[in-house]
């Protein structure tokens, strides 16, 4: 199914085919060793993000996505998909999607991070 990573080295979004329910998988593309799922609002329409349970904990985080007001941040490379009730039990992005979400990857002090991802 067809995901957004972001790569917070690069500053950038790609899309990745990815498999369902790979969680391993998944830790495996973001680099991290514990996966966390949360729900952020691009554009007003609710999509699942896969973060690293320890991404703000890290030693200098790189921001990677951020609130319009700025208190709910994310830190290091996450992977996003069309979001479901059931927290973990994601759908790939239509072209609609991975549209909108682009719309949000702004600058922010030299650097792009997805902008205006509310709770």
């Amino acid at each position: 199914m067809k995901a957004l990573f972001y790569d917070v080295e690069k500053c950038e979004l790609e899309e990745r085919e990815v498999r369902e329910h790979d969680f391993e998988g998944y830790c495996d593309i973001i680099g991290c060793d514990e996966l966390d799922v949360v729900s952020r609002q691009f554009g007003g329409k609710r999509y699942a993000v896969v973060i690293d349970d320890d991404g703000l904990l890290k030693p200098q985080p790189k921001l990677s996505a951020t609130s319009t007001n700025m208190l709910f941040s994310l830190a290091g490379n996450l992977i996003i998909f069309a979001y479901q009730k059931n927290n973990l039990d994601f759908r790939g992005l239509k072209k609609s999607d991975i549209k909108r979400i682009r719309e949000h990857l702004k600058d922010y002090n030299g650097r792009k991070i997805l902008m205006d991802c509310n709770l």
